[in-house]
């Protein structure tokens, strides 16, 4: 007969689920994934993509079920070209390239019939598994601007202006702004940001829950521009562009890690009763306000002079290393002030009205400024490489200090200028209502007196927290500084460089790497089956001339076998299978009958009873059951029949 060309098109199918099988097992070894753009797509579009993917994952499943049915069908049909077979075989076949059952097949044609059934579910929830899209992080290397900072020359980029002709009014004034010049977040003002600084400060010894970490804690606080992101522990002045430079290559970062210089800044504060920095009562013929000066000039360690940026005004008089400092009571009067020994090393030192308390509790005397008297804080620094790592989803930096590097020939400048910065914090506070410095200082102060528990604090707490708090202006300081630089600044051009990020962003990769091997087994498998069959059978090329699944050539098939099929049924037994009460067994003993197929005339094959009863032992068995259960039944109802013959002739 002429070969089922429907067939061998389903055979065809075997060709598209084994490309799409490579192409996922191919995707997966090589790490190919999607663009970002794709999995933006994928997450605003879950349905649509949901829906897709179901349709060409029941489609490739379909595709291997009816080759592997189409195999199945072809090597029966050749069988049946040769061998008799049974009529519960014909059944078994029609059965499962139909995926249904027949409860009428015995037990042992049910049971691989229904593993078939189950089997066929598997390869579309397998492909399911291949193909459905997953958005996951993937790294990538991208550029990243960073600030750089090439010198700092006093004379060139002078912290203050000229006090005579009042330039600046005196305040330090570092100033840049973004690219578009819309906003300036990059601007650096001492006199205006110093709530900033000092808000930061204030609560540098606190501690919280990390965002995404509840489980961990530490002091997480906010990075002092309007980036929006928030330092996890200290930043040692690294990180400042986070939020601020772009990356064009990425639509959306999930974390990014980059490498950058900066400054550790080991604070280390004490309390020194021989410090000689103090405040002194200046006496005024005006009796409504308290007037203290405080002395600066030799009075830091090593013989240092407080530094107000006197040497950036050549002023060398007495009158310029003192600070004035007004308020209604002294108890509302503290200043700090810094100098930087041009060594690496800076200090601060700290003074109250000592004598303000008359002998009171300095807890409790006034604003307690008392309690920082006389306290001496060491900042040493070195230059070191940090890791900074930013997770922009949760909007958190944490910042890891590495190995030292060779000191910056700009850095002495820089700190020098700072330790001005930070005088002046003192020098410019109000102290009417009490200096907003010491009552920063205090509130940390008692942020970590509370989280330690402590009625009073212990000279541990005090120490601890005022370092914290320097530590924490010092890092926020040279943020600052740095962003300055990054944004331009006093008529300086962009100080920038360029660094590598590995930045973390989603992108889409198709299904779980079990899923695809599974898919890929099961490809490999039917092709297996696929070229054993093919090559046991010489391609089927010796099918019969019907189609035995195709119900009108059976037919057809029957037809042309006559009455030899019926007849053979008859002489086992026909009239079993006409009583209403053995229909069920009836069924039974039809599809255990044996028939063969006899080519008639090139054309057309007929159906007709095989020359023996069967070759499976059960269906033999069941056969001579039914056969002798027939006969008796036959020869009762005979001779019922002649008992009832006789009694009528009586």
């Amino acid at each position: 007969m002429v070969r089922p060309i429907a067939a061998y098109f389903a055979l065809l199918g075997l060709v598209v689920s084994t490309i799409f099988s490579l192409l996922a097992l191919v995707a997966n070894v090589r790490g190919w994934h999607s663009s970002e753009q794709f999995a933006v797509t994928v997450t605003n579009e879950r349905a649509t993509i949901a829906i897709i993917i179901q349709v060409i994952s029941h489609s490739l499943g379909l595709l291997q079920i009816c080759a592997l049915c189409a195999i199945v069908s072809l090597s029966f049909q050749q069988h049946a070209s040769s061998s008799p077979f049974s009529l519960n075989a014909l059944r078994l076949m029609n059965s499962a390239f139909s995926l249904r059952f027949d409860w009428n097949l015995p037990w042992y044609f049910l049971l691989p019939l229904g593993l078939f059934i189950s089997f066929s579910l598997v390869p579309a929830a397998i492909w399911s598994g291949t193909l459905t899209p997953t958005v996951v992080p993937n790294n990538i290397t991208v550029p990243f601007s960073i600030p750089e900072i090439s010198t700092v020359v006093l004379d060139e980029n002078k912290l203050f202006g000229d006090l005579s002709s009042g330039d600046d009014g005196g305040c330090p004034w570092i100033s840049g702004q973004t690219v578009d010049n819309k906003t300036q977040i990059g601007t650096f003002h001492t006199c205006l940001s110093r709530l900033s600084l000092l808000g930061s400060a204030s609560s540098s010894s606190s501690i919280q829950d990390i965002p995404g970490r509840e489980e961990d804690k530490a002091h997480v606080h906010a990075k002092i521009d309007r980036s929006g992101f928030s330092f996890i522990g200290r930043s040692y002045s690294a990180g400042a562009a986070v939020g601020l430079a772009d990356m064009p290559e990425i639509m959306t970062p999930l974390a990014y890690t980059y490498a950058e210089t900066g400054f550790y800044a080991d604070v280390q504060c004490i309390f020194n009763t021989s410090s000689a920095y103090r405040l002194e009562k200046f006496d005024t013929t005006d009796n409504i306000v308290e007037v203290y000066n405080a002395i600066g000039k030799g009075t830091f360690p090593e013989g240092l002079n407080a530094n107000w940026g006197t040497k950036a005004n050549n002023n060398e008089s007495d009158v310029a290393y003192q600070a004035h400092h007004f308020g209604y009571l002294a108890v509302d009067i503290f200043d700090w002030a810094s100098a930087y020994n041009n060594n690496r090393t800076s200090y601060f030192a700290m003074a109250a009205v000592a004598d303000a308390c008359d002998g009171a509790d300095i807890n409790t005397c006034g604003y307690g400024f008392a309690k920082l008297h006389q306290m001496q804080c060491t900042v040493d620094f070195t230059a070191r490489n940090f890791s900074v790592y930013v997770d922009a989803v949760g909007r958190t930096i944490t910042v890891t200090p590495h190995e030292t590097v060779e000191w910056p020939s700009y850095t002495d400048a820089l700190l020098e200028e700072l330790s001005a910065e930070h005088s002046q914090i003192g020098s410019n506070d109000g102290a009417f209502g009490g200096s907003q410095l010491g009552r920063a200082l205090l509130s940390n102060m008692e942020i970590l007196q509370a989280y330690r528990n402590e009625s009073t604090p212990s000279n541990e707490t005090k120490l601890q927290s005022v370092s914290d708090f320097v530590a924490d202006l010092m890092d926020n300081t040279l943020i600052s500084y740095s962003q300055s630089r990054f944004f331009g600044s006093r008529g300086k051009g962009l100080e920038r460089r360029v660094v590598d990020a590995n930045v973390a962003r989603n992108v889409v990769v198709y299904g779980e790497k079990k899923f695809i091997v599974a898919a890929a087994c099961i490809n490999f498998l039917i092709l297996v089956v696929f070229f054993v069959e093919a090559i046991r059978t010489r391609f089927w090329g010796h099918l019969c001339n019907l189609d035995l699944l195709d119900m009108a050539s059976v037919a057809v098939g029957g037809s042309y076998g006559g009455t030899k099929l019926a007849a053979q049924v008859q002489n086992m037994g026909s009239s079993t299978i006409l009583l209403p009460g053995s229909r069920p067994s009836a069924r039974d003993f039809t599809g255990a009958v044996m028939v063969r197929l006899k080519n008639i005339n090139g054309a057309m094959s007929a159906i007709e009873p095989a020359d023996r009863p069967g070759t499976n032992f059960e269906e033999r068995e069941l056969l001579t059951k039914r056969s002798l259960s027939a006969e008796s039944i036959f020869r009762r109802s005979n001779n019922t029949a002649a008992d009832v013959e006789t009694s009528k002739v009586i």
